[in-house]
């Protein structure tokens, strides 16, 4: 299991579309036929955020008052967008290897009316009483 040394990191991820030679097996039958993005979520910002062990495994998706888009796995105040499913990812190993809750990275999808294809940002934001922690995604 990663340590968490820091709670506000900023990580380079990309939006791709589904392939399922980089998606574990488990998933091919229900993602065969997606028209969604895969919106990656690296493995440090996982831990930071709660979403390996939260229950249900997904993310709540808005859009905040300056029309960034942010996820988190709690309320927020701001435009809601959706709640998409978390699934499992490899990173840079056999995508078919076993599912290690303690450092897989997660992914969620989006369908393209909510977000392009292309290089983002992640921001963890701590909590500051007023919001949850949550993270904001920006395209580079």
């Amino acid at each position: 299991m990663k340590k968490i040394t820091k709670t506000e990191v900023t990580s380079k991820t990309e939006v791709t579309t589904v392939n399922l030679k980089n998606i574990i097996t488990d998933y091919h039958e229900e993602l065969a036929n997606c028209e969604f993005f895969r919106v990656d979520i690296p493995r440090e910002i996982c831990t930071i955020l709660g979403t390996r062990y939260h229950e249900p495994k997904s993310v709540k998706v808005y859009k905040d008052e300056n029309d960034t888009m942010v996820f988190s796995i709690l309320d927020m105040p701001y435009e809601w967008l959706a709640e998409p499913k978390l699934y499992w990812s490899k990173v840079n190993c056999n995508p078919q290897s076993a599912i290690e809750e303690d450092d897989d990275a997660q992914f969620f999808l989006l369908p393209p009316d909510d977000i392009q294809l292309g290089k983002y940002t992640m921001t963890v934001v701590d909590g500051d009483g007023e919001y949850e922690r949550h993270v904001k995604i920006q395209r580079v």
